[in-house]
């Protein structure tokens, strides 16, 4: 096992290309060609290998006599020959079939299909099953109403409504839910997430087997000798949000493959993909993000790509394996004979080369057109639809937001190579620079908005004081004027009474006074 660590170890990148590319195949051919001529030097006659193929040689030259000086020459020649004629015979082989061949168009719906974000259906078992339309509804805004609260503290940037695009009731009684919003998606795909029990309905959810590609990466080249349960427990301990594993079908060599991963926290996913590299086993592996090849939108009824079922007008439903109608006989072990290109697949496989040739015409339609893509959308493209070797993403260069600059990986495996040096001022992209300024926009825009809300705060608070003030002073001065007003009447009252009885008192004295002058005066007269 140290053995092939070393040999990995002292392998550069350039060479891990080249050996994904058949580089080392090639050389290992080479020299058992060359091993077969040494061992056959001692024969003066030589025979063209395409006399003893399956398919024969119309050209074939007869038997060659080599002198010893000029064999390597002249072996040269007929080995030109050879590969010559395989080369005419392949060509005529591809015209001849290039005649039969149906051609298909790429059309608008094949192009949004193709760049559409396609999520598995969120699918949640139900016990007891729901039969109900009615409550099947009150159901679905109940489970939204539960997780909003926690799904937007989450994810704070989050705006949108939350609710699915569209959900059914299958024929089990389970709720099935089909949404784009990819925060809702991953945060559904969580069963700590979902509450046990609404009403009396019990909740099972059926999570998806992976997260969307936004969240998933590609572990490059990783030895065959790690098996993938040792990955998974290793990667497991150092993440905690690992969602799933696998090894990527059609990427295992002879000493390596390639594996998914598919990361829930998307700040963990972030540093992984920014570290450029992860360890597994003692050995450091390339990281890169996983990026979904364009989709090709294929009939179920006719198998033939740019349309579905329901605009189909093929009147009846052709079987994949062999082409014929599915409601004649039995299909399952029919034999199977692609009805494209008479091939031994199957109508849907993608080793037919019609269907190859669509997704070469797609790509090259989404290749003129970049603005079809979605601006979040970045496409990975097949090695054979390449138009140099460097190109592998497609995505929409309109949209300046989103695209993302080569990653520069710090380490290297190689000791032998020269460090990579800083690219020059006039190649380098202002893109960082501008969201660095936006981003301190943004911020003091935020910084700005809450100074406002505490200033509108305390003259809401200040208007509130002086409006109880006032009524308060209102309710005194209103006390105020009831004394006054109850005052003055006691006084009035009094004032009254008094006059009155000063006036009484008068007036009896005057009436004393002149009961006694009468008196008086007959006294004097006397």
């Amino acid at each position: 096992m140290v053995d092939n660590y070393n040999f990995y170890v002292s392998e550069s990148l350039a060479d891990k290309e080249k050996r994904v590319e058949g580089h080392s195949l090639q050389k290992l051919h080479d020299k058992l060609i060359q091993l077969n001529n040494e061992n056959s030097k001692t024969r003066s006659i030589k025979r063209q290998a395409t006399s003893q193929t399956q398919y024969g040689s119309e050209n074939e030259d007869p038997i060659l006599f080599i002198d010893n000086e000029n064999e390597i020459d002249r072996f040269t020649m007929v080995k030109k020959n050879q590969n010559n004629q395989k080369l005419n015979y392949h060509y005529q082989i591809n015209q001849n079939d290039k005649i039969n061949i149906p051609v298909y168009p790429v059309n608008n719906y094949s192009l949004s299909y193709a760049t559409d974000l396609h999520l598995t259906p969120l699918k949640i078992k139900c016990n007891p099953t729901l039969s109900d339309k009615n409550a099947a509804v009150k159901f679905v805004q109940e489970l939204l109403k539960r997780i909003e609260n926690s799904c937007r503290k989450k994810y704070t940037d989050h705006k949108k409504t939350l609710g699915f695009d569209y959900w059914w009731i299958n024929n089990d009684g389970d709720l099935v839910g089909i949404t784009k919003d990819l925060s809702l998606y991953v945060y559904l795909c969580d069963t700590r997430h979902y509450p046990e029990y609404i009403d009396t309905v019990q909740l099972n959810p059926i999570l998806p087997i992976h997260l969307p590609p936004q969240h998933a990466a590609v572990i490059k080249f990783v030895p065959n000798d790690h098996s993938l349960v040792d990955i998974e427990e290793d990667l497991r301990k150092r993440y905690s949000s690992i969602y799933h594993i696998e090894e990527m079908n059609g990427t295992r060599r002879m000493h390596s493959r390639h594996i998914r991963i598919d990361v829930y926290d998307k700040i963990e996913y972030n540093n992984i993909l920014n570290s450029g590299t992860i360890t597994l086993g003692g050995m450091v592996c390339e990281v890169d993000e996983y990026l979904p090849a364009p989709k090709i939108l294929l009939c179920t009824k006719c198998n033939v790509p740019g349309h579905t079922k329901k605009v189909c007008r093929l009147e009846y439903e052709r079987c994949r394996r062999c082409g014929n109608n599915r409601s004649n006989g039995d299909h399952k072990q029919c034999n199977i004979l692609c009805h494209h290109c008479g091939g031994e697949h199957q109508a849907n496989d993608y080793k037919c080369p019609i269907l190859l040739e669509f997704r070469r015409n797609l790509i090259e339609k989404l290749r003129e057109n970049p603005d079809k893509l979605p601006p979040h959308i970045q496409m990975f493209i097949p090695l054979d639809c390449r138009l140099r070797k460097t190109e592998k993403v497609l995505f929409n260069e309109n949209a300046k937001q989103y695209n993302k600059s080569a990653q520069q990986f710090i380490y290297s495996n190689s000791l032998h190579e020269w460090p990579t040096l800083d690219k020059p001022l006039k190649n380098c992209s202002y893109d960082k620079h501008l969201n660095n300024l936006q981003n301190e926009l943004e911020a003091q825009k935020h910084k700005y908005q809450l100074e406002i809300e505490k200033i509108n705060n305390k003259l809401l608070q200040y208007s509130t004081n002086i409006q109880k003030t006032c009524i308060l002073m209102q309710t005194q001065i209103n006390t105020q004027k009831e004394i006054i007003d109850s005052t003055t009447s006691i006084v009035n009252d009094l004032i009254l009474n008094m006059n009155t009885n000063i006036i009484n008192i008068i007036n009896n004295l005057i009436q004393l006074l002149n009961d006694l002058t009468p008196h008086d005066q007959m006294k004097s007269n006397l």
